[in-house]
């Protein structure tokens, strides 16, 4: 019969809806009480953001593990993490550029997300390749670093391939 639509302040809308009546004369209730969330993006839109992740942890996972088994295979005295290490820890961190410039955010595809900071990327883990560790607790963090790099830099290169690309420099703020 009569609609009444109200936001409560939990943020929910609330839908209250009379009886109707059935074929056979028999009240039947629409909805007697209904809450749903307010939806502030598409549903599509949010479900697609959690579908790219997948993907971004496989091609960093991927591209690291084959990257550093390559490199150690070719030149054996390499400084290199364990490929499997290293494929495990850039998947894990593939999504850290989302993570600084999120898909909803006006500022997505921004600097973290240019040609240049890459080139940043790309300088740290050269330093880092050439840092010789005196502790094995050094060694770890450098090799933990490299393979957040490697995934960093997947991600960037499997957004490159998309139609938006990455900018060269982008925003900074």
């Amino acid at each position: 019969m009569g609609t009444d639509k109200e936001r409560s302040a939990s943020g929910l809308k609330r839908i209250t809806l009379g009886l109707s009546v059935g074929l056979n004369g028999t009240p039947t209730p629409d909805a007697s009480l209904i809450k749903r969330p307010i939806v502030r993006h598409s549903r599509a839109c949010a479900r697609s953001a959690e579908m790219r992740a997948v993907p971004h942890m496989a091609i960093a996972g991927v591209s690291a593990f084959g990257t550093v088994a390559v490199l150690k295979h070719q030149y054996p005295a390499a400084r290199l993490p364990d490929p499997a290490f290293a494929g495990i820890v850039a998947a894990l961190a593939s999504g850290l550029p989302d993570l600084l410039e999120p898909a909803t955010s006006p500022h997505h595809r921004q600097f973290c997300h240019s040609a240049a900071f890459a080139a940043l990327v790309i300088a740290g883990m050269k330093k880092l390749y050439e840092w010789q560790p005196k502790t094995p607790g050094d060694a770890l963090l450098r090799d933990v670093l490299l393979s957040i790099g490697f995934g960093y830099l997947a991600h960037l290169g499997a957004d490159a391939t998309t139609a938006m690309g990455l900018p060269l420099l982008g925003k900074l703020a």
